[in-house]
């Protein structure tokens, strides 16, 4: 499969079979067809959809979560939520630990609270159009934790 787009950017793709026709009879000149690529052409014809305010904070609550989980995995923990069934053990060293992982819970979503309307620097727009969020910064930005994580 070839594809061309013309300078208005519409797109044609033919069959390999076509192509011996197409060029037999100049149509990629007369047309001014342009040759693309598969992802080019995926590009045009399928063009990304702008995230919603509410995409981008879930995105990025996801982020906060992940990077919240990973680090209470260090501990051996499933999650972040898991420490707080050892905050009351005999065992001083897990209940400390615990309280560290709290403690550091607590600080990243009271940074992601306080600075919440800051939401839209941590998009990525593609041709103008926001499309992603970038994880790596709002990890970034994000409290350091104390820890060994």
């Amino acid at each position: 499969m070839s594809y061309f787009k013309t300078p208005q950017n519409e797109v044609y793709a033919y069959e390999d079979e076509q192509m011996e026709w197409v060029a037999e009879h100049n149509k990629i000149a007369e047309l001014g067809l342009t040759e693309i690529s598969e992802a080019e052409a995926m590009a045009i014809t399928n063009p990304p959809r702008p995230l919603t305010e509410e995409q981008i904070r879930a995105a990025i609550d996801r982020v906060i979560t992940q990077r919240l989980n990973g680090v209470a995995q260090v501990y051996g923990y499933r999650d972040i939520y898991t420490p707080v069934n050892a905050l009351t053990s005999p065992l001083p060293q897990v209940a400390q630990e615990a309280q560290m992982l709290l403690d550091y819970y607590n600080a990243v979503w009271a940074y992601a609270i306080e600075h919440q309307n800051e939401a839209a620097k941590y998009v990525i727009a593609e041709n103008g159009i926001p499309v992603r969020v970038d994880e790596a910064a709002v990890i970034a930005d994000l409290p350091a934790f104390g820890g060994a994580a």
